[in-house]
């Protein structure tokens, strides 16, 4: 480490001083890269390797090589390197001192334990990218051959006689919808949630909660659901279908047996239309909870991290907002509130409907 008279020749006293309660690594080196100050954080880095470099010329075998001071050290490009299995960045500045008249070159050496992060991010998000140029032909050529199999389902069901038939096939024909809402989730959570034309975003809601509460019926989970037959509203019914499939879907992966999960959608004031899915589940930790709205971010073994963060972007991007509470032990709700222009179909009473088929 720099003596305490080195310091003491430095001008730049107090520099020096704040450099030990940095939280990146400083080491400060001359034209000839011996190096004359390091702090402790820089030490703890290189886990004791700069100790025995102080006034002495940087060593070959360090991880990163020291720039030249003949050139200018502010364009010279950060260098990346990684040291126990983590990453840092060093990146160089110059400290002159007007008393010595001397200039000093300055690397700053800085963790960088996302780097690896979102280097995966940024490859995810090509993929992605290229997948959605694919994907209008994709859900094309899949749903029409599902509609086929849904249409031939309920002929079937109005034929038969059989009752162990019709189980069968009213699981076929759930389980057809169900991927048909999975495709509509896929192809439709980002797009535009404001619609130009009026839609029955009640029976849309009904639809969706029907079909999921055959896989939170085999998961030992009830849906209950409330919701009030709405004027017809400027909503895109596939969109908010998607919405909503994507918040039953996370509720029920989050939920116990034998817990309940309440959905509620009303129009306040003709006005603002409010949406709520409420789960018994494990909740979140102020962690999770400060992150999960986060792209790839998920605590889904198998999880991807995109459905909550699009339903949040896709609702705030329409105006409206996605109020996300929760508390371990506890359970989740979610509440989307959007606002809507007046609407056209005559409001009636709310009714509650029970989702069990």
């Amino acid at each position: 480490m720099m003596s305490a008279d080195m310091i003491g020749q430095l001008a730049n006293e107090s520099v020096v001083a704040l450099f030990d309660v940095l939280g990146e690594g400083i080491v400060l080196f001359d034209e000839h890269q011996i190096v004359h100050y390091c702090n402790e954080k820089a030490k703890r880095i290189c886990e004791g390797m700069l100790e025995e470099c102080v006034g002495h010329p940087w060593p070959d075998d360090m991880m990163f090589s020291l720039p030249s001071l003949s050139g200018s050290l502010s364009s010279q490009p950060a260098l990346q390197f990684s040291h126990k299995e983590e990453l840092f960045q060093a990146s160089f500045s110059t400290l002159r001192d007007g008393k010595l008249d001397k200039e000093f070159g300055v690397c700053k050496i800085l963790p960088l334990p996302q780097l690896d992060t979102l280097l995966k991010e940024r490859d995810r998000l090509f993929q992605l990218a290229t997948l959605n140029e694919m994907l209008p032909a994709i859900l094309h050529e899949l749903r029409n051959p599902l509609a086929a199999i849904d249409t031939m389902v309920q002929l079937l069901l109005e034929e038969t006689e059989s009752e162990e038939i019709g189980n069968d096939l009213h699981a076929i024909l759930s389980e057809v919808r169900r991927m048909n809402l999975t495709l509509k989730g896929v192809g439709s959570v980002s797009h535009d949630l404001i619609s130009s034309k009026n839609h029955a975003v009640d029976f849309a809601i009904e639809e969706v909660v029907r079909v999921m509460d055959s896989l939170a019926g085999r998961a030992g989970i009830t849906i209950r659901s409330d919701v009030a037959i709405m004027p017809l509203l400027p909503i895109d019914p596939s969109v908010i279908s998607a919405i909503v499939f994507n918040l039953l879907n996370n509720a029920i992966a989050a939920s116990e047996v034998n817990s309940q999960i309440e959905i509620k959608a009303r129009l306040h004031d003709r006005a603002t239309f409010e949406l709520s899915i409420t789960d018994e589940g494990k909740g979140m930790t102020p962690e999770v909870l400060t992150r999960c709205r986060e792209l790839f971010f998920t605590t889904k073994r198998k999880g991807n991290g995109i459905g909550l963060a699009l339903c949040s972007q896709t609702v705030e991007k329409s105006g409206g907002e996605f109020l996300i509470e929760s508390e371990v032990g506890k359970g989740t709700s979610i509440t989307m509130r959007i606002p809507v222009t007046k609407s056209q179909r005559p409001q009636t009473q709310l009714r509650s409907v029970s989702s069990t088929l």
